[in-house]
């Protein structure tokens, strides 16, 4: 392979992480279903891990999908187009990062916390994506709703003992 080839090939990888594959390209409300699967493997994939490879993990997924995000930008030709799902992912998993196993109904509580944040986007959520550039801007605004998401779904668990 000559290096073009090589940089061509990296940017569809980059391309094809960023948007989940297929999810981000055919599917409308893409977020919504990047979150959704994000949720699904949470079970497989993040509850079997102690607190510490989840956050090296999580940094993984965030640098990794930074780079990916901007790869997908600078193609599209548009600040974080729609069909951008990794933040999606990132912040689906952040939302259950406190917790150890939760029931299904609490991991869709999990879901429809994160996404009603990262949709309305209280503040700082608003302005946290002018705070970096170059792909970082599309995931800190997932961190931030998932935050959110987090401790909600945390005291309504603490409320509802179980």
């Amino acid at each position: 392979m000559t290096f073009p080839q090589i940089q061509s090939f990296l940017a569809i990888c980059q391309t094809q992480l960023s948007t989940l594959g297929p999810i981000g390209r055919y599917l409308p409300a893409s977020g919504t279903w990047g979150a959704l699967a994000a949720t699904l493997v949470t079970p497989v994939i993040i509850f079997p891990l102690s607190i510490i490879p989840r956050i090296i993990l999580f940094i993984i997924v965030f640098v990794l999908g930074s780079f990916a995000a901007k790869n997908t930008e600078q193609l599209e030709m548009m600040k974080d187009p729609g069909i951008i799902n990794i933040d999606e992912v990132l912040g689906q998993w952040i939302t259950f990062l406190p917790f150890t196993g939760l029931s299904w109904p609490k991991l869709f509580l999990g879901f429809l916390l994160f996404r009603l944040f990262d949709i309305l986007k209280p503040w700082p959520i608003n302005i946290s994506e002018k705070w970096l550039d170059n792909g970082w801007n599309v995931m800190i605004d997932d961190i931030f709703a998932a935050i959110y998401a987090s401790a909600c779904l945390a005291i309504v668990i603490l409320i509802y003992k179980g």
